[in-house]
């Protein structure tokens, strides 16, 4: 018998990961160069850290100089717009209003720090569904690495 649902965030709820791609994307092409999906999908959804975007930006450029902080500017304006126009995505009020009516324990688990959930969830108005919310702040390694998921259905008090 189902107990509870745990949700990810950035690709379930909110679709952050196109957006991220897009805007590293308008990046590239600002300087001249291509960021394929090949590379990007390697990361989505990840601890990212091995891979420098801006780095990858570097080598993409052949020799053409790159200001990163103009690369960093780039991109953060271009997410910002794009997240702008983004909803929560389709079915998910759907899923969380029929496990609350149904008395499922509803739990969020995502690899983004805490800080940019709230950033988000606050305004879509879901948060009150969520009887807890693990985010990397919370574990020392994020997915793949499950810990995320086993705290979160704990938190639950399911199994």
């Amino acid at each position: 018998m189902v107990k509870a649902l745990v949700f990810d965030f950035d690709g379930l709820i909110l679709d952050t990961e196109t957006n991220e791609f897009l805007a590293a994307k308008h990046m590239f092409a600002h300087f001249g160069a291509e960021l394929k999906f090949d590379v990007w999908k390697e990361w989505i959804g990840t601890d990212a850290s091995p891979f420098d975007v801006y780095d990858h930006l570097q080598q993409c450029a052949e020799g053409r100089p790159v200001d990163r902080e103009l690369a960093r500017d780039i991109r953060r304006r271009k997410f910002a717009e794009l997240m702008a126009m983004e909803q929560i995505r389709p079915g998910v009020e759907s899923y969380l209003q029929r496990a609350r009516e149904l008395g499922l324990a509803i739990g969020l688990a995502s690899s983004s720090d805490r800080a940019w959930i709230e950033k988000y969830i606050q305004p879509l108005g879901i948060a009150s569904y969520f009887h807890c919310m693990k985010t990397a702040d919370d574990v020392a390694k994020v997915k793949p690495d499950p810990q995320l998921y086993a705290d979160a259905v704990a938190a639950l008090g399911v199994k």
